[in-house]
């Protein structure tokens, strides 16, 4: 817990210092969604084999996200879970429907969206999906774990059971 609690603190704390740079009302398509912007600053962070990359410009931020390194497993997982969150883009509002290349989330911060919500809310909001995604997926990789340990010890108590009647032991 103590991992994905440093984790929680440097997003949430990044997240917010990228917040408060958001200045510039939102014309027509923001400043770091465009090919060719100057106006960019780039800041990425590594911790844990997660990395964190915020585009900064004076009306948006994108927040892009690649969690751990994944075995097949989870891989297959996470790719299920992504799934199901983007085709609900709709109702988070700071969800990109597409992330970028090599990051599994992104997520677009407006200066309208700010205004709306605040910067308190649409904090908690990146932090809640991205940690909530990463507990799911811890969970869900040891379940079945879990259940072959399960299934194992049933078939071993059979053959130690089957092997003491016989008096092989």
């Amino acid at each position: 817990m103590t991992e994905l609690g440093s984790w929680q603190r440097i997003l949430s704390s990044h997240l917010q210092l990228a917040l408060t740079f958001l200045s510039e009302p939102l014309w027509m398509i923001p400043d770091v969604e465009k090919k060719f912007s100057r106006n960019i600053q780039t800041n990425t962070i590594n911790k844990d084999g997660r990395t964190l990359k915020l585009e900064i410009s004076a009306n948006s931020v994108r927040v892009s996200v690649r969690l751990r390194s994944l075995d097949s497993l989870e891989t297959c997982i996470l790719i299920q879970y992504v799934s199901f969150i983007y085709h609900r883009a709709e109702s988070l509002i700071v969800l990109r429907r597409k992330a970028i290349p090599g990051f599994h989330l992104s997520f677009l911060i407006t200066t309208r969206i700010l205004a709306n919500l605040g910067m308190e809310v649409v904090q908690k909001m990146v932090t809640e999906i991205v940690l909530g995604l990463e507990t799911e997926l811890a969970e869900s990789a040891l379940f079945p774990h879990q259940r072959a340990r399960k299934v194992a010890k049933t078939f071993l108590s059979e053959f130690i059971n089957t092997c003491e009647g016989d008096n092989v032991l």
